[in-house]
């Protein structure tokens, strides 16, 4: 008896020893990243990961037992208020950079999301093919129609953008209440309203990213939701099974004989009927479909005509939750099924566009990582953008590892972080996506450390959130388009001025989608779209070349006949075949003279 008493002292102090070095680490990571907001530390002088991680590890095992059941329930009203903050914070980020008379879209594919909505919406399937391959079916049928009720591209590209960036905000509140409750669901939305990566992402306008996104939440939130139901149902039915055998054995039906024959049956016995009723419905009902486990199917369609890399990931963490869960593993095959049967369905018309090119490239990344980065922040920077959720993150995933808890989330998370860790196929892209899941572990996280210590848990939450907002904050007052006003007036111009077969060359690439998509007519731009012929070699020889000859040579794989101009909008270019045409300003349009 003394030595279990000792044992559970000792273990009892370890717990105690865990429980005060994390919250001790906690409170100094907490100033350090505060002063990091507020430029007063630089955040590279120290190995911030590393200790992201020793406090993650310290902080699993001091709540190793600790489980955030919210007993303690979130006022209602001060649910909806902080509900209504965090939406009102992701609007108000992203309306910053409009509110200043601003009406240029941010983000360098706003040219080619505008030319390929247009372009789709006047010729349908008879679009360029690189059109096909840059935008996904479920997008153009989602946006297309917009424009032919009459909504401007701009508006589409800007207002309705931010409305997506909100629904996202959403989807992540309901994928967190279902699966860790309300107090959760909250922290999560303001932990993403304050994201500067999740605002770097709509800075980047990675429109198809974010609308999958929303959608791969939204199919969470049914998944959790339909799996709760089941096991609701099962469980109610077990527990009238189990009163009916306690009525039973209280009371013993009487016998009767059942009409003229000679059979009998049980008089008195409500627990029977009452068992077979509500155990039959539920059963019956689990036969079939149900409200949630269709809309689950639904959503994770529409993740996959949205976006193929989201729906990559979505695919594979299905395949591994029902691998691991096995029960009800028929039903669970047959919803994934249907979900890749109607995807590919509904690629019909963009399968060699949008489909057989990503092989190749994702087969590669996988023998030779690295090579198929996609553009957006490294890894390395990622780390140091995110020191306000790293450890709780890293908590609320080790604490999910810990306590068995394997679900969507879970697998979500793991194949995310291994494709971003190990650098297979478009890396950094998936930097976006694991992102939005770390912000839900580390709302987790926080919600855990709130129920072991509410005052202490709340001051580190409200200080992170204030620090990465402060961060973001100011990225959105920085947000600037990537084009000015008067390169893109004297884009719009050139629709007016310029023949209408002419094709207009690109200096930079910065310029060529705007130039696609504002001027109406064939880009040629290094690397980009259909019109162009040369090589990258090609184009270094043309921005270095002072020679007539040489400019001819290379502008003779060019149809004859054909005007051709090159907007340099305010970079530096000479070239003698090329004269002044049209100015705004410091932007320049020239015209090549040298037939």
């Amino acid at each position: 008896m003394s030595d279990e008493r000792s044992n559970s002292n000792l273990k009892q102090g370890v717990k105690g020893i865990f429980s005060s070095t994390f919250w001790q680490l906690v409170v100094v990571y907490t100033a350090l990243v505060v002063l990091i907001s507020f430029s007063l530390f630089w955040k590279y002088t120290l190995h911030f990961e590393l200790f992201a991680v020793v406090i993650a590890v310290i902080g699993a095992m001091a709540l190793y037992h600790s489980e955030d059941d919210e007993k303690e329930k979130l006022d209602k009203h001060l649910h909806y208020m902080l509900l209504a903050l965090g939406i009102l914070i992701v609007l108000t980020f992203r309306m910053i950079p409009y509110l200043n008379g601003n009406t240029i879209p941010l983000g360098y594919d706003a040219g080619i999301y505008k030319y390929g909505i247009e372009s789709f919406s006047a010729q349908g399937f008879g679009v360029d093919d690189w059109v096909k391959s840059a935008m996904s079916p479920g997008f153009l049928y989602l946006l297309v129609p917009l424009l032919k009720m009459g909504v401007s591209s701009e508006f589409i590209l800007t207002w309705a953008f931010i409305f997506f960036g909100v629904l996202l905000g959403v989807s992540i509140y309901f994928a967190g209440k279902a699966y860790f409750g309300n107090r959760t669901a909250v922290i999560a939305l303001l932990l993403y309203a304050v994201s500067a990566i999740q605002f770097k992402v709509f800075t980047y306008m990675y429109y198809k990213n974010v609308i999958a996104l929303a959608f791969l939440f939204f199919a969470l939130y049914f998944l959790k939701r339909n799996e709760d139901f089941r096991a609701s149902v099962f469980s109610g039915a077990h527990s009238v099974h189990k009163q009916r055998v306690s009525v039973v054995s209280a009371h013993p039906p009487a016998l009767k004989r059942d009409g003229n024959d000679n059979s009998y049956s049980e008089s008195g016995g409500a627990g029977k009927w009452e068992s077979e009723s509500k155990s039959g419905e539920g059963t019956e009902r689990l036969k079939g479909w149900n409200f949630y486990r269709f809309f689950f199917i639904v959503f994770g369609v529409l993740v996959g005509i949205m976006h193929l890399p989201t729906f990559f990931i979505f695919g594979v963490a299905y395949v591994l939750f029902i691998f691991y869960n096995r029960k009800n593993f028929g039903k669970k095959f047959v919803d994934g099924a249907l979900i890749l049967g109607l995807t590919l369905l509904l690629y019909v018309g963009f399968w060699n566009e949008a489909i057989l090119p990503l092989i190749k490239p994702v087969a590669e990344s996988f023998v030779e990582p690295g090579t198929a980065p996609g553009t957006f922040i490294s890894f390395f920077v990622y780390q140091f953008s995110t020191l306000y959720i790293l450890p709780f993150a890293i908590l609320g995933f080790a604490h999910l590892l810990w306590q068995r808890k394997f679900d969507m989330l879970f697998f979500l998370t793991l194949v995310t972080g291994i494709i971003v860790y190990f650098q297979f196929f478009f890396f950094n892209r998936f930097i976006i996506h694991l992102d939005v899941f770390l912000i839900v572990l580390a709302a987790s996280a926080f919600s855990l450390m709130i129920a072991n210590s509410k005052k202490l848990g709340i001051a580190i939450l409200v200080l992170m959130l204030v620090s990465s907002g402060y961060v973001a904050f100011q990225d959105s007052v920085n947000a600037k388009p990537l084009i000015t006003e008067e390169s893109l007036n004297l884009i719009k111009m050139i629709n007016l001025n310029v023949e209408g077969d002419a094709r207009i060359m690109v200096v930079s690439s910065e310029y060529s989608p705007w130039v696609l998509a504002y001027s109406n007519r064939g880009t040629i731009a290094p690397g980009l779209f259909e019109e162009n012929k040369w090589t990258q070699a090609d184009w270094e020889k043309f921005w270095n070349s002072n020679s007539t000859d040489e400019t001819k040579s290379l502008m003779s794989v060019y149809p004859k006949g054909e005007q051709v101009y090159i907007f340099v909008g305010t970079k530096s270019f000479n070239n003698p075949c090329f004269s002044e045409f049209l100015s705004n300003g410091s932007s320049k349009l020239l015209r090549y003279n040298c037939e």
